[in-house]
């Protein structure tokens, strides 16, 4: 799974790109097409997932069970945050935990705006998780 999908996979110009920096979703990366939304968090249902990330599946049973435990992993949220692309003008990023969510480093509840253009927008999850928002 080192590249999960929402749309045709990237190219098009109406498509935004989530890229994991660091965290179990490292390397990971789900495209937005306009028009569509993306959850991440820790459920297997969710768009882009820790459970569901090549650093998880890739670590050994003995290893998973300690994953699942640990405090920084059940820090991110079953459903953690919902990223919707909803115009040419518009992104919402919308925190669905009580862990908290940060954009370019404030935590924010429900944020609109532009979407990124030169410079990604970074998004982190429960202080564990960091990722990209960027450009197809």
């Amino acid at each position: 799974m080192n590249e999960q999908s929402t749309a045709g996979g990237g190219g098009g110009g109406d498509e935004l790109v989530l890229v994991g920096e660091s965290g179990m979703l490292a390397g990971e990366r789900v495209f937005i097409p306009l028009g569509g939304s993306v959850v991440v968090g820790r459920s297997r249902s969710c768009d882009l997932s820790t459970r569901k990330s090549r650093a998880f599946r890739q670590a050994s049973e003995e290893e998973q069970r300690v994953i699942l435990a640990a405090r920084d992993f059940l820090r991110v949220s079953r459903r953690h945050v919902r990223i919707t692309w909803r115009s040419k003008a518009q992104v919402e990023i919308r925190d669905l935990s009580r862990n908290g969510t940060w954009v370019n480093g404030v935590r924010i509840d429900r944020l609109v705006l532009p979407p990124p253009a030169e410079a990604p927008v970074e998004i982190r999850l429960a202080g564990t998780e960091a990722l990209r928002l960027r450009r197809a």
